[in-house]
């Protein structure tokens, strides 16, 4: 079915109830900064909101290239400021900057070299391959591989080529970082992962690699198998030259897809990832009527209406009106957003702070538009406090006969580990 594309009206952010929302984080002069810097490239008149704050005396250029570096823009910072008078920079923190960029180009350029390699020898072998994010997103998007920083390669292959392509990795010196989890230890060479990736590391390179089966789905946050498929972003891939080689990357209204659901599924406490939100549609030509549609049909629409909400409001990408309308629509909005102000203004990451299952609970569930999905999500997080995973059968080394011990030894575990942290909270 072809749906018609919307034309995108000349507004800045989102506009409404919505447009009076105000994150905490944004009340850091250095956060502030970091949004402006970023929103410059695409919005020309930020420059004198960058030069007034450049100028006040209370700015903390050691809090912000921490906060740059744990939101991982420390590059596209770097490569906006270029583009600013520095009269008010010292030459100190332009070199230090200019250091840390340098040393991310470096290390994209050996991640990219990496995937070509991998990427013709899988082909080779007649495995249909799918780079997702990374150097594709930087070239896409960005148009420059070292603005964006990547520090892992992910690949998709379908689901029938899945226990092929991940045999030839490990020939090459991949081995997984923690084994899929499975019913039985012997049946662990031979297990897919049900949460759609394994994820492979190569010691002597020093690269993460993530193989994906499945693009939409987590250990218990995963959208239905069906809908998946019959979503099928493989008929919609799109060919691109990335240094000189010609490879398959998402269409765009996939890509953005994806990338609503990855960072709803990881918290969005990187800036890096509504960076990229607002970066791809202002330059992609989305058609957000099918976007709707297959958001819907797959029910994932809440996550990219957050998604487009966030790169509205902290980064003023702009949309459709009816896009704009979806958004006020949904009052929920709010709560995920300021969950979001909350992580991001940590010190670390929430999976460094052990941010509570409670908490994450709720975010992924109420994230999900259907109710069959919640009941779904529901026996999924419940099947994971007894389920064995590889940690489990390192911690006691049971008799095969015995393996059935496994699945009350997590729950006792869990509960041992939830005493701890709550004893030590006190």
């Amino acid at each position: 079915m072809h749906c018609a594309r919307t034309q995108v009206c000349e507004q800045n952010g989102i506009r409404g109830w919505l447009s009076g929302f105000s994150m905490r984080a944004e009340n850091s002069l250095e956060f502030r900064l970091l949004l402006n810097w970023i929103q410059s490239s695409r919005h020309r008149s930020i420059g004198e909101k960058v030069e007034a704050i450049l100028g006040s005396r209370a700015l903390d250029w050691e809090r912000l290239a921490k906060i740059a570096r744990k939101q991982g823009i420390t590059t596209l910072v770097y490569y906006s400021l270029r583009q600013t008078s520095n009269r008010f920079i010292s030459s100190e923190i332009v070199d230090r900057l200019h250091h840390a960029a340098q040393n991310i180009a470096t290390c994209n350029l050996l991640h990219l070299q990496e995937l070509l390699r991998l990427l013709t020898l899988l082909e080779s072998q007649d495995i249909a391959v799918i780079p997702i994010k990374g150097a594709t997103l930087a070239a896409i998007v960005y148009g420059d591989l070292a603005v964006r920083q990547f520090s892992d390669l992910d690949l998709l292959v379908r689901r029938a080529d899945f226990l092929k392509a991940k045999e030839i990795l490990e020939k090459e010196g991949y081995s997984p970082v923690t084994p899929p989890v499975c019913l039985r230890a012997s049946q662990e060479k031979a297990d897919i992962p049900r949460n759609g990736e394994c994820t492979l590391f190569h010691p002597e390179r020093q690269i993460y690699l993530d193989l994906h089966w499945r693009l939409l789905a987590g250990m218990q946050f995963a959208l239905p198998k069906i809908a998946e498929e019959r979503w099928d972003c493989w008929q919609r891939r799109q060919p691109i030259a990335l240094a000189g080689k010609t490879v398959n990357t998402l269409g765009w209204e996939d890509l953005l897809l994806y990338l609503c659901f990855h960072g709803a599924k990881d918290l969005w406490w990187q800036l890096k990832w509504i960076a990229d939100i607002a970066e791809l549609v202002s330059v992609a030509p989305i058609d957000w009527e099918c976007l709707m549609e297959r958001s819907r049909s797959l029910g994932c629409h809440r996550m990219v209406l957050l998604g487009l909400f966030l790169a509205g409001n902290l980064l003023g990408a702009t949309y459709p009106l009816e896009i704009e309308a979806a958004i006020e629509s949904d009052r929920l909005l709010i709560f995920f957003a300021n969950q979001v102000d909350r992580w991001m203004g940590q010190e670390r990451d929430p999976w460094e702070q052990n941010v509570s299952w409670l908490a994450v609970f709720r975010w992924q569930f109420l994230l999900l538009d259907r109710w069959s999905d919640r009941w779904r999500y529901c026996w999924a997080y419940l099947q994971s406090f007894v389920r064995p995973t590889v940690t489990d059968l390192k911690f006691i080394s049971l008799p095969q006969r015995l393996y059935f011990l496994y699945f009350f030894i997590r729950p006792l575990r869990i509960v041992g580990k939830l005493v701890v942290r709550s004893e030590g909270s006190r």
